[in-house]
């Protein structure tokens, strides 16, 4: 079973085999950028984020019911506000054992996970790694501004333009520029939803 808190995952599998991986960003409230002025010689900036980390875990565990082990885990998804992404369950003619990706809101992380390994009779494997997106999260707010002032500043240029050509630039312009725009919100929106 694969759950994912806010960016996380678990996986089960195995006649009593129960796999489990949990994506989460977990970090601070947000990130917050102070600017230190200091320095005889001049001025310094200096930016500090609280670390934001994405956590995978993943649990193999032996269950007696497979079956039974894979639905509660999806009501752990459930309970932690998550839901279930991906769901397999392999009863050939071998032992019975089952795949699961859910989610759950980053904050549950822990709990979630403690739940998981609750499920089968023992935990053959519990491994958590975890990856630090912190770079990516500063590098995405400041490009986010610098996008919305270039757009603000075509928005401007559209008004003034007069033939229809120059018109259809712009907007051709506007239209490339939003998709970026938003493609840059998007992401810093799921690393935001990702921090606890």
């Amino acid at each position: 079973m694969l759950l994912q808190g806010c960016g996380g995952g678990a996986s089960e599998s195995g006649e009593g085999d129960v796999a489990s991986s949990v994506d989460e960003l977990e970090a601070a409230e947000g990130a917050e950028m102070a600017a230190v002025q200091e320095s005889q010689t001049g001025t310094e900036v200096v930016e500090d984020f609280d670390r934001m980390v994405v956590k995978t875990a993943e649990l193999d565990v032996r269950a007696e019911d497979v079956r039974e082990s894979a639905a509660e885990a999806r009501e752990v998804s459930d309970r932690y506000g998550g839901e279930v992404l991906n769901s397999r369950v392999y009863a050939g003619s071998g032992p019975v054992s089952a795949d699961l990706v859910l989610s759950v809101s980053s904050g549950e992380f822990e709990a979630a996970l403690d739940e998981l390994r609750g499920l089968g009779d023992r935990v053959t494997t519990d491994t958590v790694e975890g990856q630090d997106v912190t770079e990516e999260f500063a590098d995405l707010e400041p490009r986010e501004r610098n996008l919305l002032a270039a757009e603000e500043s075509l928005l401007t240029l559209y008004d003034r333009v007069e033939s229809v050509d120059d018109t259809l630039e712009v907007e051709r312009e506007l239209t490339e520029l939003r998709g970026q725009v938003e493609e840059v919100q998007g992401r810093v929106q799921y690393l935001k939803d990702g921090a606890p």
